[in-house]
């Protein structure tokens, strides 16, 4: 049984694949809201400027981006380096997938990079949840390298093989786990 999908949910599909194909910057109303089927003013029903609507797309990629996470941290074992652990795994998650998922954000962030602006908040507060008995810098460390093979992918530009990649992942773990900090007893 096929899932029934939210007319916002097409404008956002829509909106996603218009930015693959021509760039935030050549993304218009009118073109999203042909690819999606429906008429300009629906969109603008759900989204009443570009700037509304890529703030959308924005929101809906980190909601999907948190889903994922969620997922991969319910299969690992409940230790203070889960969280991250799901971040590296999710950063390297089904490459093909993500790399639309970040090609997408790097279009918008060159049409306009203030716009990202209020999600900045959400990333701060997420490093903050990885951090909780964790060293905070290792944290910020891990995830950094964890984002650079997945932007590796976005580029075309795979640095290391498959086995290089599963090799320097398990090393991030690694260094997840000696983050722990010890409770002094």
């Amino acid at each position: 049984m096929k899932k029934e999908i939210s007319v916002k949910q097409l404008i956002l599909n829509a909106a996603e694949e218009v930015t693959m194909e021509h760039g935030a910057s050549n993304m218009t109303l009118n073109a999203v809201a042909k690819k999606a089927g429906i008429s300009k003013g629906g969109l603008l029903y759900h989204f009443p400027s570009k700037d509304e609507l890529i703030k959308g797309m924005i929101s809906h990629m980190i909601e999907e981006q948190f889903e994922i996470m969620k997922n991969i941290s319910e299969k690992l074992p409940d230790t203070p380096s889960n969280k991250i652990k799901s971040n590296i795994l999710m950063w390297c998650h089904e490459p093909e997938k993500r790399k639309h998922f970040h090609a997408v954000i790097i279009a918008i962030l060159s049409y306009n990079p203030e716009i990202i602006d209020p999600f900045k908040e959400i990333y701060s507060n997420l490093m903050k949840e990885f951090s909780k008995g964790m060293d905070p810098v290792m944290i910020k460390i891990i995830s950094l390298a964890s984002m650079g093979l997945m932007l590796s992918d976005v580029f075309n530009a795979r640095l290391f093989t498959d086995k290089e990649q599963k090799e320097i992942t398990d090393k991030l773990f690694e260094l997840a786990d000696k983050a722990i900090i010890k409770e002094e007893e």
